[in-house]
């Protein structure tokens, strides 16, 4: 851990892969560093990280046919103060496989994601975490102090699908889709931010599951899912006869 293997462009974006092009990171305490991708597909995966204790930082993906422009396997990954934007293709824009013998404690962290046109049906999120045969499995990933902006593959931008992820501390501007806890259990959702700025199917969180904390979070602006409650809470909605009403 304190002397780790670096892979960095000598000047930062001054290394670009197009094409058919992938990146695939393999091992333990490996950095890449000021690689950027530009245009690349079409399907397969653009950056795989595989292994434990590896970091993406510092580089970029922009446009694009991959399936996935990111793939996370393993465990304790960190991906950070990256930008990706212009996925063209279906298929979550960074997929983490989860694991059913290990939770993968992996950070996506100080990254921005930006604009993505519009797929008009599903899979098109831009952060999926597990999938549908994953949903039983504990994952612990920490989603925080990312930028989602323009965002609109699908109508999901992040799609929780297993348990014990956090999600903190994002805030999502202008993007068509919610943060959905789709499946799993025991997941945290606070202190993020959902600026819907009145563009259509824009909208907050969207909770399935059980044991779920979602709490401090702002929503404003949105069309199509914000707030559970339509109205503010009062003295007279606490407790267990109010939730017999809902």
């Amino acid at each position: 851990p304190t002397k780790p293997i670096r892979l960095r462009a000598e000047t930062p974006g001054g290394f670009v892969l197009t094409g058919k092009s992938q990146l695939v990171i393999e091992g333990e305490w490996l950095v890449v560093s000021g690689v950027a991708i530009k245009d690349g597909g079409p399907g397969g995966d653009g950056i795989v990280i595989k292994g434990h204790n590896n970091r993406l930082t510092l580089s970029a993906m922009d446009g694009g046919t991959y399936q996935h422009f990111v793939r996370l396997y393993g465990t304790k990954h960190r991906i950070d103060h990256c930008f990706f934007a212009r996925k063209t293709s279906e298929g979550a824009l960074l997929q983490v496989e989860v694991d059913s013998r290990e939770a993968n404690h992996h950070r996506i962290e100080r990254n921005h994601f930006g604009e993505r046109a519009p797929l008009g049906h599903k899979g098109g999120e831009i952060l999926r975490i597990g999938d549908s045969h994953q949903a039983n499995f504990v994952s612990r990933a920490v989603v925080e102090q990312n930028l989602f902006e323009r965002c609109a593959g699908g109508s999901e931008i992040i799609s929780s699908q297993s348990g014990e992820n956090t999600y903190r501390g994002n805030t999502f501007r202008h993007c068509d889709g919610m943060l959905t806890l789709r499946t799993g259990n025991r997941t945290v959702v606070d202190g993020n931010l959902f600026f819907g700025e009145g563009k259509p199917n824009s909208g907050g969180i969207r909770v399935s599951g059980e044991d779920h904390v979602v709490t401090n979070n702002y929503i404003e602006g949105v069309t199509s899912g914000g707030p559970g409650l339509q109205r503010p809470l009062g003295a007279e909605d606490v407790g267990p006869a109010w939730l017999k009403q809902r």
